[in-house]
């Protein structure tokens, strides 16, 4: 008695655990951005392993479809998760305007995640780079910021708006030239820093 009967509104058609939340409430439209959904809930399955909408009873899965506040784990690709939280928001309005524009954006998203890889090495370089910097070993540090400094660049290379590898080459850059300067070697930080 909960859910309207087939008489009383429009068929409820689709699978529960992929259904957008219009697709539940017969007084809104389908468009185009319900079939964005479709797909950012086809995305979030391939990011967790599970469909959005699992749930132990029906009024708990239209209770999740009604909600549409997706949990990607903490592992999803920042970007590629902020991609499939926008495709499945509650809100129409604010999900990709049509299914060729969200794939138009995975596409793209596709073609820079190698610079995200990169980006993922030189930051575990840096990490190395760190634990040298407190050692004090000269060498190593040069050594570290270099392979820190070139996958940067790399990164940088193939996807010029990295933010993080962006953010990784300053950090670096920082922490190499205030290791030059408290071991007296203010023009090598001059360097660094120009």
């Amino acid at each position: 008695g909960r859910l309207r009967l087939a008489s009383e509104a429009r068929q409820i058609v689709g699978t529960p655990c992929y259904m957008a939340p219009e697709m539940v409430d017969t007084q809104l439209a389908l468009s185009e951005r319900t079939d964005v959904y479709l797909a950012g809930a086809v995305l979030y399955e391939l990011l967790t392993g599970q469909p959005p909408h699992i749930a132990p009873t029906p009024i708990a899965t239209m209770s999740s479809i009604a909600l549409s506040q997706p949990e990607l784990p903490k592992h999803a690709p920042p970007e590629l998760a902020a991609i499939c939280r926008r495709a499945m928001h509650a809100d129409p309005a604010q999900r990709h305007a049509s299914a060729d524009e969200l794939r138009r954006i995975l596409q793209r998203y596709i073609e820079h995640r190698g610079s995200e890889l990169l980006a993922m090495g030189a930051r575990a370089r840096l990490g190395e780079l760190r634990a040298a910097l407190a050692a004090g070993d000269e060498d190593e540090v040069h050594r570290l910021f270099g392979a820190c400094r070139f996958g940067f660049h790399e990164a940088l290379s193939a996807w010029p708006d990295n933010a993080a590898a962006r953010a990784g080459l300053n950090e670096a850059t920082i922490a190499v030239a205030e290791f030059e300067l408290a071991h007296e070697a203010a023009a090598a930080a001059v360097a660094l820093l120009g």
